[in-house]
């Protein structure tokens, strides 16, 4: 007795020639996302003391800016018939100049679909001197709805505000969330001030108190 197995089209063909795989979608931050976005890899941050002459300073060291896949979807045959999809990725990593310091991410910028809410979405992790990072509803701000006060505690949108000499317009202030999870010997960032255009522009740190961006 003969037996006769019948494979769908697409996969007889990819057994001789391979089935034609359709172009891989790339998901990539917008223009009004990427303004929450200004540092360039060499440049340099200063920071004065709200009380005396001090000054610290900052250099970012690297930008990585990259597609990545989320995740591969399922299929069932033993070949894919699509690529996985791509998401943009950025990460800024900085170091501290005037005295020693680690380099660290003060920003990782990255796509993904929300499975609760059935949509792409953007996620913003800010963080400083080494702290536990916060994250920036910078999606509400752009689209102007109300912020999340659950899945972004202790962050609020400012106007405007200033800080030293500068005046600096939509800011979100945030509260460090987890204060104490820090480096043997650091100072907790308990508050941090993040401006389109202009990143990181003040943060208030225990002991020493805030400080704010100065050219």
């Amino acid at each position: 007795m003969k037996f006769i197995y019948l494979l769908p089209g697409c996969a007889l063909a990819a057994l001789f020639s391979g089935c034609t795989k359709e172009p891989t979608q790339e998901y990539k931050l917008s223009a009004e996302q990427l303004g929450w976005q200004p540092y360039r890899a060499g440049d340099v941050l200063r920071f004065g003391h709200d009380k005396d002459s001090q000054i610290r300073t900052y250099r970012i060291t690297e930008v990585q800016d990259r597609m990545e896949e989320e995740h591969q979807p399922y299929n069932w045959l033993p070949f894919s018939q699509s690529a996985a999809p791509l998401y943009q990725f950025i990460s800024v990593a900085a170091q501290r100049t005037d005295s020693a310091g680690q380099v660290y991410n003060v920003l990782d910028l990255s796509l993904y679909h929300s499975l609760e809410y059935r949509k792409l979405e953007l996620r913003a992790d800010a963080s400083w001197e080494m702290q536990s990072g916060v994250l920036l509803p910078i999606d509400s701000v752009i689209a102007g709805t109300r912020i999340d006060t659950l899945y972004y505690p202790g962050i609020r949108l400012l106007p405007t505000v200033r800080l030293g000499p500068t005046t600096y317009s939509q800011v979100l202030f945030a509260r460090n969330q987890y204060p104490n999870l820090v480096a043997p010997g650091s100072k907790p960032t308990r508050y941090l001030y993040y401006a389109k255009g202009s990143g990181l522009v003040g943060f208030q740190e225990d002991g020493t108190g805030l400080w704010y961006r100065v050219p």
